[in-house]
């Protein structure tokens, strides 16, 4: 990734993870600054109030409680989260308080390589999130059915649903077309959409959901009611991918 300006602060009382989290990110040549480390949560809400750094790396477990609790203790929040643990039970919990990313311990190099190319490109101009809410307006894939090869734009599909070998496209205005090929190579022409695979039948339009609803792998109500499964495997996908929709409007 390109070289930037970040200020960065480690939160982590495991000595060897702070080690390897500061071999990676020299390894990455980032030009991230670690400008302390905290081992515990009341270091922590010091350190960030002090430092008032631009990116902090969190671990969820901590001697005196959770990570989460020093976003909520905290008085300066003009920061990015980036959580590294070893839990995965907490991902969605995460993205509800807006993680840029949730790594596993030993972190990867590719995993936090991709985490701050992310966080770099949140950093952009809004000019570019602008730029980027007026493709996703204009874009069209095309579509063949029985009776020919239809133009749809991206915004106006609400959904596309697997069926065999076709595809059943959803639309805004009530209209509903089914597609002579399978939902995998929509998924593909779709994937920078703002569209999200929850499931192995359901292919979904961020931009339709109203809500999530929680349980193993939960589920979303699109705002004409429809209610779709969230398959277990899908579940933190589909949370990271409402987080980025959410920041690019």
């Amino acid at each position: 990734m390109n070289k930037t300006n970040i200020k960065a602060l480690l939160v982590d009382d495991d000595v060897s993870a702070q080690l390897l989290l500061n071999q990676i990110i020299d390894k990455l040549n980032t030009g991230i600054s670690l400008c302390a480390v905290a081992a515990t949560v009341a270091e922590a809400v010091e350190a960030i109030d002090t430092h008032e750094p631009d990116l902090v790396f969190l671990d969820i477990s901590l001697p005196d409680g959770e990570g989460f609790d020093v976003l909520e203790q905290v008085t300066f929040h003009g920061f990015e989260v980036i959580f590294t643990t070893s839990h995965d039970e907490f991902a969605l919990k995460a993205f509800e308080v807006s993680a840029i990313q949730y790594l596993i311990k030993p972190v990867k190099t590719r995993d936090l390589d991709k985490a701050l190319q992310r966080f770099t490109a949140m950093r952009g101009s809004i000019n570019v999130q602008n730029h980027e809410a007026q493709r996703y307006t204009q874009h069209r894939i095309l579509v063949p059915d029985a009776e020919g090869i239809h133009i749809l734009r991206c915004d106006q599909i609400v959904r596309c649903e697997a069926s065999d070998t076709y595809t059943i496209f959803w639309m805004h205005n009530g209209r509903k077309l089914v597609a002579s090929r399978p939902l995998g190579s929509f998924e593909r022409l779709l994937n920078d959409q703002f569209f999200c695979r929850i499931h192995s039948k359901h292919l979904v339009n961020l931009a339709y959901i109203k809500l999530y609803l929680r349980g193993k792998g939960g589920s979303v109500v699109l705002e004409d009611g429809t209610e779709l499964e969230v398959s277990v495997r899908k579940k933190n996908d589909l949370m990271l991918a409402i987080h980025n929709f959410a920041r690019s409007l």
